[in-house]
């Protein structure tokens, strides 16, 4: 148990993803790494709407990106926490 992180519940953790529109179709893309835990474990490539809705249950907040400059500072943001 002594490899086991301690979570720290007082700030949510983010979880960062992209929508797009691919043939009429929605799909959430992840973008940092807590997203792309969370597909591996729906074991598809996208999220849905529900999946976005049980990870605000979970307790982490959801953040959407729109654009390239985004990810690379929020990528950032999710660094610094993830260090401190």
């Amino acid at each position: 148990m002594d490899d086991v992180k301690q979570l720290s519940f007082d700030t949510p953790k983010k979880v960062l993803f992209k929508v797009r529109e691919i043939y009429g179709v929605e799909r959430i893309y992840p973008v940092c790494e807590n997203a792309k835990r969370f597909v591996r474990l729906t074991g598809r490539k996208c999220l849905t709407r529900v999946d976005l809705s049980d990870i605000v249950a979970l307790g982490f907040r959801v953040v959407q990106v729109t654009s390239p400059a985004q990810c690379f500072v929020c990528s950032e943001e999710v660094k610094d926490e993830v260090q401190s």
